[in-house]
């Protein structure tokens, strides 16, 4: 074999190389399109906030941007946490039943969403929500340019008095609230619970309450959001089957 013949050689095998890596480079390219073009169209920082339904379920949820959820007024089914794909919310939630608890993750189509209301669908199920506040204030619903009013909602849990500490801890929840008193009588009721015991000792609490949304400054700035209470319901010492 001459050497016009081994230069022809490599120049045509040079040819073949470079052909297979343009069409990998090709796929590559087109593979990263049809992935781009499936990502979802919903904008995020809108589902951040605290969701009011307005039925009679009254399936009230707040999404944090860590990617945790709270049920704002069930004590049946507990929202953990929550994330996107596509164009559908994932709601991961606890079902408490009669001493037993299961969890699952719910799917819902995000079929509306701005920065005031939500529109959700499951199956033949449309849940239909308007936004309480969004980064924690109140906001504006533009469609009727009205105030989102804000309402009295009753939890239960671990509440503690003290310096730098007036915080209440909802049953089965991990988010701590600054708290406060309205009523004029929570201190008395909590020392009268605590006489002899150390500081900060928690006590059970029922109340009623409004969220005032997370503060700007101060030692209540430190928590997830500021509950004044409206009201006392019942208040008594911890014991382990307060929460069930």
């Amino acid at each position: 074999m001459n050497i016009y013949k081994i230069f022809t050689l490599l120049f045509v095998a040079a040819l073949l190389v470079s052909s297979c890596k343009n069409g990998q480079e090709n796929s590559g390219q087109i593979a990263a399109h049809k992935k781009k073009a499936q990502k979802s169209t919903v904008n995020e920082r809108y589902l951040i906030g605290s969701w009011e339904d307005p039925s009679s379920a009254a399936l009230h949820l707040t999404l944090f941007a860590d990617g945790t959820a709270q049920s704002d007024n069930m004590s049946t089914l507990l929202y953990e946490k929550w994330y996107l794909k596509d164009n559908n919310l994932y709601l991961v939630a606890k079902s408490l039943g009669n001493k037993s608890s299961s969890t699952d993750t719910e799917v819902y189509i995000i079929e509306h969403l701005d920065e005031s209301q939500m529109k959700l669908k499951q199956e033949n199920r449309i849940l239909e929500y308007k936004k309480v506040r969004q980064n924690k204030k109140p906001i504006q619903n533009r469609t009727d340019e009205t105030m989102s009013k804000l309402k009295v909602k009753t939890l239960r849990g671990r509440l503690t008095l003290g310096h730098e500490a007036n915080s209440f801890q909802p049953c089965r929840s991990k988010h701590v609230f600054w708290v406060s008193d309205k009523t004029g009588k929570l201190k008395k009721l909590y020392g009268e619970l605590t006489v002899g015991e150390n500081p900060y000792t928690p006590i059970y609490a029922e109340i009623e309450f409004i969220d005032k949304g997370k503060a700007n400054e101060g030692f209540p700035a430190e928590y997830e959001s500021v509950y004044e209470i409206v009201k006392i319901l019942r208040t008594t010492k911890i014991s382990d089957n307060n929460c069930e």
